[in-house]
């Protein structure tokens, strides 16, 4: 009896007005939001070729070591292919990472974000299934009780010997099938259409990742298809079901996720932008009023250069730990608004697809750390270099010839690279476990929901 059920279903589905709709919405969106974001990541992919040529050609034209310290070194991170279907925090974090001669290395703006895509958000597969493919599921499904009561056929159907369980199972299979079908047809049509067109290239750990974020976004989808059969068992007319169903969305998709980060902000201060100016001058007036002090005492030139360096070294040091206290403040806010999120199914979605694809919260940390340790090492290249030029020099009489041998260039073959490496399939699977728990949590939670009311709901 369960086959037949879901057989009916899906014929029903299939036969109806909104599945030519729904199919056509999937074909349009879905392969025209891979094909954009696949035309997206080659030009990123050519930016990101151009950037490093004009790294290297910046290095080689600068004329001593002052000035390569001075401006530090820069390079590239590859574009991350996976982003196509998962934009994340890719579109916010810089691909350019600058070593300083001085402070540790961080993290910008995009350099080369579509300007489009800051205007409105980038129509990536996650965007498309987050909003209107959870939409449609719900909207799909709002009258699977409801209308079939008023239509009398749920009351001709309980007639026979059917136990309540097998027909709500039927119903919910058999239109989550209905649903799923196109969906999936419309990611491979996208795929099929992106390999031939794109240089779109997913090794081992990348398709994987791709498989499970698909089954996430599977799982994100019925989770309000579960939602709109709940809705639908609390309610009695079809009416009454599109109206609950489409607050129900809002308040889920559109509301919690967007007024939480501002609720974050309003529990956990941290110190503005103008603050973190005046502490920084503050620190650097300090600094220098006792550096020229002591400068008084010196009588060399070599000895009053060493303590100019030494007083940078330490603005920029007391300036970190200024910069790492307003980190950890954000931090706390971001970790509170996620937590908090995480009410809505669609904040545990964007959360486990990011963090599959390497372009949540984890890929960006990760980033931060590779980004540290590539100014770390640029700048023990440039003290090495200052020493061993030190001891070149120190039976240079020349002045001249002694400037010479500590400010001459160095190529770019000789320093460090950025050499970045995505995380295991493993550590993103890991990243993203809670919130997959959570999409699971939510099924169970709404069809158990509708199989209780169910049970009692009056057919008459």
């Amino acid at each position: 009896m369960l086959s037949f059920i879901i057989r009916k279903e899906i014929l029903v589905n299939v036969l109806s007005f909104r599945f030519i709709i729904t199919f056509l919405l999937f074909f349009i969106l879905v392969v025209g939001s891979i094909q954009m974001m696949s035309a997206n990541y080659k030009k990123q992919l050519i930016d990101y070729s151009e950037a490093q040529i004009g790294h290297k050609e910046q290095v080689d034209q600068m004329q001593n070591l002052g000035e390569l310290q001075a401006i530090g070194l820069t390079s590239e991170k590859k574009p991350n292919p996976l982003s196509i279907f998962s934009t994340g925090l890719e579109k916010v974090m810089s691909r350019s990472i600058t070593a300083s001669g001085w402070e540790r290395g961080g993290v910008g703006g995009s350099k080369y974000a579509n300007t489009l895509f800051s205007l409105y958000p980038p129509p990536d597969l996650v965007y498309i299934v987050n909003i209107v493919i959870s939409l449609l599921a719900i909207l799909f499904v709002f009258d699977s009780i409801s209308g079939e009561k008023e239509e009398g056929t749920l009351k001709l159907m309980l007639s026979n010997p059917v136990p309540r369980d097998v027909i709500l199972a039927g119903k919910w299979i058999g239109g989550y099938i209905s649903l799923i079908v196109p969906f999936l047809l419309a990611v491979v049509i996208g795929m099929v259409i992106s390999r031939i067109t794109s240089p779109l290239s997913l090794e081992g750990d990348g398709w994987m990742s791709l498989c499970w974020i698909l089954i996430v976004a599977l799982l994100y989808i019925s989770v309000f298809f579960a939602l709109g059969v709940l809705i639908s068992t609390f309610t009695r007319k079809s009416g009454t079901s599109l109206m609950v169903a489409l607050f129900s969305w809002v308040i889920l998709v559109l509301t919690i996720p967007n007024i939480v980060p501002i609720i974050a902000r309003e529990m956990i201060a941290t110190p503005s932008t103008g603050k973190m100016a005046g502490e920084l001058q503050a620190i650097q007036r300090e600094e220098w009023d006792r550096a020229r002090e002591e400068s008084r005492k010196l009588q060399s030139d070599e000895e009053r250069q060493k303590l100019w360096e030494e007083t940078s070294e330490r603005i920029q040091k007391r300036w970190q730990q200024v910069k790492d206290f307003r980190a950890k403040k954000l931090e706390g806010q971001a970790t509170l608004a996620m937590t908090i999120s995480r009410i809505s199914p669609s904040a545990a979605f964007v959360y486990a697809t990011a963090n599959l694809a390497g372009t949540g919260v984890p890929g960006y940390n990760r980033l931060r750390e590779y980004a540290r340790r590539f100014s770390e090492e640029f700048q023990e290249k440039l003290r090495k270099t200052r020493e061993e030029r030190r001891k070149m020099a120190e039976g240079v009489s020349d002045q001249a010839a002694k400037d010479k041998i500590m400010n001459a260039p160095l190529k770019y073959e000789e320093l460090p690279k950025f050499n970045y490496r995505e995380a295991t399939f493993t550590a993103k699977l890991k990243s993203a476990q809670f919130d997959i728990l959570l999409l699971v949590v939510f099924n169970v939670l709404f069809f158990m929901g509708s199989y209780a009311k169910f049970l009692r709901y009056d057919v008459t």
